[in-house]
């Protein structure tokens, strides 16, 4: 039995958390394979930035990612930030 889980993909943003759980850089590049062989636009959030400590851990994670020509985005939604960015992103394509 096969059973659809999405189906007409054009985008997907994959959250991750920087710390508390530490995002598992093996998972996200499975996900972000995942989008790119489905032919979808893959984002990478990476989540809990205003921890202390998580900017040494997101920084070199969205270096590297984007390097490799990923949109990443380092956002709180403890605190609010990079959410106006990710507000942007998510509306971005859609007819108004």
């Amino acid at each position: 039995m096969h059973k659809v889980l999405a189906a007409n993909l054009d985008r997907a943003f994959m959250v991750v958390a920087a710390k508390d759980p530490q995002a598992n850089p093996e998972l996200v590049d499975r996900l972000l394979l995942l989008g790119e062989a489905s032919r979808i636009k893959p984002t990478l959030v990476i989540n809990k930035v205003d921890l202390p400590g998580a900017g040494e851990i997101a920084q070199p994670l969205k270096n590297l990612y984007q390097s490799i020509g990923y949109l990443v985005l380092l956002v709180s939604a403890e605190t609010g930030a990079g959410l106006g960015q990710l507000e942007e992103e998510l509306s971005s394509g859609f007819q108004r």
